[in-house]
């Protein structure tokens, strides 16, 4: 185990309940992808699956994401 997972854990953790709390408070669809330093990757998504989201997003004009 790093040194840096127990700390990490909690704050993704915490991160994940906050993006679970705005979904529903704000009744959006969310989706977060975290890498932890070990190089595994997480995910959630609120109400659709992530790969829904994702590729609702990537179909997006480039004006529409906000770049």
């Amino acid at each position: 185990m790093i040194p840096t997972d127990k700390p990490f854990s909690k704050r993704r953790n915490g991160l994940v309940k906050k993006a679970y709390e705005l979904s529903i408070i704000c009744n959006i669809e969310i989706a977060l992808i975290i890498f932890s330093p070990s190089g595994r990757v997480r995910h959630f998504s609120g109400k659709k699956r992530i790969e829904d989201l994702l590729s609702r997003y990537i179909n997006l004009l480039d004006q529409d994401r906000g770049w």
